[in-house]
């Protein structure tokens, strides 16, 4: 039986939307119906802090995506280089750099006495920060989408209108469906993640699990109260996925020509102006803060504390943060590369069959789901709880009860089962769009010489896609090697580096805590070029990164 193409079924696609919905609809009424007390703060606060960010980089992202992708604002490769290493920048990081200036030890915190009141703290800290990671998703999210668009259709248009019409009522309309999942996306991610709000205290979600399991109290109790809401935001992440499931047009190879530059004449200078400025204030100001807390020097004079700023000792500190981290850092990329080798092995089969559309890409949407929308907390501690476990069922046999806890308290498994559920969404985000890129009539051609459909993996699409698939295996790796929520329950063998700096860091960002960030920055960035490169040398599928 041959392959078939990729099916368009809006019908059964769209009947799929409507389960996901009216499954949502059912867990919002039963949170509703069941909800605790204790839980209602938790909701309140976690749909205030991810919707504020959403309603901010969003918009943001979007006129980003708008200005680098179809216009000709000048050096709009560079800006989008930028936002590509901000995409794969740990939210530790760049929470690091951002309280190194305005957090509670941050320069300009001490220097204006506001120690006691410093600029980040609580709510509007968190939202910012998030917002200032969330804005390159958004950016890219929806510049996918703008880059999707028949060229055809809006030539024609041109013919008969403005250029500033057929943006507003040709090219945007185009890409409702990707506006819609960028704002899944960036909602259910940032509901899930409790690196900012342990920070600055703010309970949602993601703190209260981590607070709840850090402290052993009631977990089933409290699962059991997570669980609504846990689960509508999988369902969300899957209507995101289903959506772009019709937005993408059935032959991705139809559209091999460039997509329409619109002019700005008189107003590129403005657009550039934009671009960079929110391009600055996102990668530069908490770059220049780190550089300058990691160089900053304090002299002991008789009129007392001279505070100035040495080159030296920024590229000194610099140059020994990895050596001074070594143990960590080996330990961190080595349970890192275990995830993403087996993010990449299940994405591609995932991806393989998603392929086809409608409801064999349903394993894949629940995947990235469950991977986005789980609070990373509740990932780690049902491991802790699967080990235990094993211990429970090996306590007969004392090789398997060495084994056990060898796997347990000195193997690196544990922690790479943790990052899978991170690294598998970022794996199958570049695997699916370049698997679908496949010609269907090469497929056919190949079936008819004897090539079984899941022989057609290893014999024609793998070693067509080799190139996205070292992209997706190494953008796998440093977003595994960048969790801080699914892992930082494990202790596991050697401490990981992020738990590391997230430990220093609620001391404020000193010295120390900027040379490791800025020794990773330079890390993501290396690791960024490399798969924006393998991306472009494959034929530039759906993730190009600018």
């Amino acid at each position: 039986m041959l392959a078939p193409p990729i099916p368009r079924s809006p019908t059964g696609t769209s009947r799929f939307h409507g389960l996901i919905v009216g499954a949502g609809l059912l867990l919002v009424g039963l949170f509703l119906a069941t909800a605790e007390y204790r839980t209602w703060p938790l909701a309140a606060n976690t749909v205030l802090l991810a919707g504020s960010v959403t309603a901010i980089a969003v918009p943001l992202g979007a006129l980003l995506a708008v200005l680098a992708v179809r216009t000709d604002v000048r050096g709009r490769g560079l800006a989008a280089m930028i936002l590509g290493i901000l995409l794969f920048l740990p939210l530790y990081v760049q929470l690091c750099g951002w309280e190194a200036i305005f957090g509670r030890l941050g320069w300009q915190t001490v220097r204006f006495g506001q120690i006691a009141r410093p600029l980040l703290s609580g709510m509007s800290a968190a939202i910012w920060i998030h917002a200032a990671a969330a804005i390159p998703w958004a950016a890219l999210i929806v510049g996918v989408g703008l880059s999707r668009i028949d060229p055809a259709l809006e030539e024609s248009a041109l013919l008969d209108a403005p250029a500033s019409r057929v943006l507003l009522h040709v090219t945007l309309p185009q890409c409702g469906s990707f506006f819609l999942a960028a704002c899944i996306w960036i909602f259910v991610s940032v509901a899930g993640e409790m690196t900012v709000t342990n920070i600055y205290q703010v309970r949602t979600y993601a703190e209260e699990t981590y607070n709840v399991f850090a402290g052993n109290e009631d977990l089933a109790t409290v699962g059991v109260s997570l669980a609504p809401g846990i689960t509508l935001l999988a369902l969300l992440v899957m209507l995101a996925w289903s959506v772009l499931d019709i937005a993408f047009p059935g032959r991705t190879d139809d559209f091999r020509r460039a997509p329409v530059v619109y002019r700005l004449g008189s107003l590129q200078l403005p657009a550039t102006a934009i671009v960079w400025l929110v391009v600055l204030l996102l990668a530069g100001v908490p770059l220049a803060s780190l550089c300058y807390r990691c160089g900053e020097t304090v002299t002991i004079a008789d009129d007392g504390a001279h505070r100035g700023w040495s080159l030296v000792k920024l590229l000194q500190r610099v140059i020994a943060a990895p050596y001074l981290t070594r143990r960590e850092l080996v330990w961190t990329y080595a349970a890192a590369a275990a995830s993403a080798s087996l993010a990449t092995s299940i994405g591609l089969a995932l991806a393989w069959k998603a392929r086809q559309g409608g409801a064999a890409a349903l394993p894949a949407w629940l995947a990235t789901g469950v991977g986005l929308a789980m609070p990373g907390p509740i990932v780690g501690v049902s491991i802790i709880w699967l080990l235990a476990s094993l211990q429970g069922l090996a306590d007969g046999n004392a090789f398997a009860r060495h084994a056990v806890h060898w796997l347990g308290e000195r193997s690196i498994i544990p922690p790479a089962l943790a990052q899978l559920f991170r690294g598998l969404p970022m794996a199958l985000l570049i695997l699916a769009p370049a698997l679908r890129n496949l010609s269907s009539e090469t497929l056919a051609a190949a079936q008819l010489d004897g090539i079984g459909p899941w022989g057609l993996l290893p014999r024609i699409a793998i070693p067509q896609r080799l190139p996205a698939i070292f992209a997706a295996w190494l953008a796998a790796l440093v977003v595994s090697a960048g969790d801080l929520g699914c892992s930082v329950l494990i202790r596991a063998g050697q401490d990981s580096l992020p738990r590391l700096i997230f430990g220093w860091v609620h001391s404020g960002a000193d010295d120390k805590v900027a040379a490791s960030c800025l020794a990773s920055i330079a890390l993501y960035a290396a690791a960024t070029c490399a798969i924006r490169w393998l991306l472009r040398t494959g034929g530039k599928p759906l993730l190009a990164l600018g």
